[in-house]
């Protein structure tokens, strides 16, 4: 049996409507895992990518910005920061 309350079923419901292509339930899903979970890799970056496929370029600094305070090293989210302050296309 499945434990809605762990961060990796609620992870696992959010890929699943990503992959659906329906991102506004899926950012639902991954922002309670990522609260359960904020360490981890998957549902931070599986909710960037559905923050970008709908354009909201204020959640995914806010979310990036957090994510690399405990994470100070990331140069993946460093770039990301560098090309949102740069106002540069993001690849969809």
């Amino acid at each position: 049996e499945k434990e809605p309350g762990i961060a990796e079923y609620r992870q696992y419901v959010g890929l699943l409507y990503q992959f659906k292509g329906e991102h506004t339930l899926a950012i639902d899903y991954f922002k309670q895992a990522y609260t359960l979970a904020p360490s981890d890799m998957i549902t931070y970056q599986s909710l960037l990518f559905s923050y970008m496929k709908q354009n909201r370029t204020a959640e995914m600094r806010l979310l990036a910005e957090e994510w690399l305070r405990n994470n100070p090293g990331d140069q993946n989210t460093i770039n990301l920061l560098r090309q949102l302050g740069a106002g540069q296309p993001l690849v969809q």
